[in-house]
């Protein structure tokens, strides 16, 4: 286990506390999205709303004015709320990855979320909460400077106002650092838990290089001018009015898509479930009359033997299921092994000389075999989901896992000795047993 927590002590409580953490950082994350997507929309209504101040009615331009910077100080508290939702819902969402862990049967491999990805997440969240912090202290610096201008000299008043945009390039940059963690760390979970679920941080990272590219030109170019106001050329005009345009249009409008998208990513990082792709070979069971919880496999590509399975003296491969239907959860399997965990799978008959269908009856029977062996894995696959999802407790699985490897490795061993006497070519004489010196029996006809 991954640390230790006060009051945790068994797997199935570990599991809940990782899967408590997954869906409250699923859900800050998901919050975070919407009070951005709510600063992204409050800048079109405050845009809206100074341009459509009246130049001919003096109260309406005021109301209008007013309107507009009122939508514009929402909008700025929304963004700083969303950036230590965000980054808390980053945090959180972290600790829970130790629970997304799934073994691959068909492999042997065991995937997991890995330290690297971790940190990325918190580093990540680092970078976000900055980036809000700074907007709170270029938020104090301007109302100070809104209380004491008056008092204030020129060159006072030109340092604050350098201070606001220097700390807003720099909060731009730390954006797109903590844009591209978050994003990484999203793309690097999505593959290490083989996950089908649909998220990513594409969409921040480039909204995030998109609104530095508005603050460089806005900002950048004001502080130019600031900095040496006696000497400004007036071509700065042109990148500043740019600057606004994307700034306080294109940006939000961006916004607007990438948070709508990304509100639905924090819930789907929720629910979670690691390993969620098909095993190779696997296909989904169709329905059947043996009950909701079962249905029996089918396999397209899987072509059965022509020679029925009994003709040669073997009994049909156990069916693995329960499996799992569609919408229905499996019933926890039972964890008392069968009185006869593996089926007789006696060899065929010895080959009479010119047995025609020698081969085709040890083909049919590996075939038989392979299919019993891959529908054994599939089984555990879907008992694997069960433990993680907390349907069945750990001594269930464990005895389920027994048992079931018990009859993967018979099955393996009746496959090699199958194989081992297809290699052998048939008997050139009748008798219980086919002949040790075939050659020697072929040289005399």
């Amino acid at each position: 286990m991954e640390g230790s927590y006060a009051g945790v002590q068994t797997p199935e409580a570990y599991a809940a506390l990782w899967r408590g953490r997954r869906e409250t950082g699923g859900a800050l994350l998901a919050a975070g999205a919407v009070a951005w997507l709510i600063h992204s929309v409050l800048m079109i209504v405050g845009l809206v709303a100074i341009f459509s101040i009246s130049l001919t009615n003096a109260n309406a331009a005021a109301q209008s004015a007013l309107a507009g910077i009122t939508a514009f100080i929402a909008a700025t508290v929304a963004v700083l709320l969303a950036t230590f939702l965000v980054g808390a819902g980053l945090l959180v969402y972290q600790g829970g990855t130790h629970g997304l862990t799934a073994h691959e049967w068909w492999s042997g491999v065991t995937h997991s979320v890995s330290q690297t990805t971790q940190m990325k997440a918190k580093t990540g969240a680092v970078f976000v909460i900055l980036y809000g912090v700074l907007g709170i202290i270029v938020i104090g610096i301007y109302a100070g400077l809104m209380n004491s201008a008056s008092n204030l000299e020129t060159t006072a008043v030109l340092n604050g106002l350098k201070a606001i945009l220097a700390l807003w390039i720099v909060a731009s940059v730390i954006l797109i650092i903590g844009s591209a963690l978050v994003s990484s760390f999203l793309n690097s979970l999505r593959v290490e838990t083989a996950t089908l679920q649909a998220f990513s941080g594409t969409g921040f990272l480039a909204y995030s290089i998109l609104s530095a590219v508005g603050v460089f030109l806005f900002a950048g170019s004001l502080l130019a001018i600031a900095s040496n106001p006696l000497s400004a050329q007036i071509g700065l005009i042109i990148p500043i009015l740019i600057g606004a345009v994307i700034g306080l249009l294109v940006v939000p409008i961006a916004g607007m898509v990438v948070f709508s998208l990304l509100i639905a990513h924090g819930l789907r990082l929720r629910k979670l479930q690691p390993w969620s792709r098909p095993a190779p070979g696997y296909y989904p069971p169709v329905s059947s009359s043996l009950g909701p919880y079962y249905a029996l496999p089918t396999a397209p590509s899987m072509v059965l033997p022509s020679v029925p399975m009994a003709a040669y003296g073997m009994s049909s491969p156990p069916i693995a299921g329960p499996y799992q239907t569609p919408g229905n959860p499996p019933p926890p399997p039972v964890d008392v092994p069968p009185t006869n965990p593996v089926a007789s799978l006696a060899p065929p008959p010895p080959a009479q000389a010119g047995d025609a269908n020698w081969v085709l009856r040890l083909q049919g029977q590996i075939e038989g075999l392979e299919r019993a062996v891959n529908e054994q894995k599939d089984f555990l696959f879907q008992v694997e989901r069960s433990l993680v999802e907390g349907r069945i407790d750990n001594a269930t699985f464990s005895n389920i896992v027994r048992n079931r490897t018990s009859r993967i490795a018979e099955f393996e061993r009746e496959i090699a000795e199958t194989k081992g006497k297809l290699s052998e070519k048939p008997a050139g004489r009748t008798g219980p047993e086919p002949s040790a010196e075939p050659s020697d029996e072929i040289d005399k006809l």
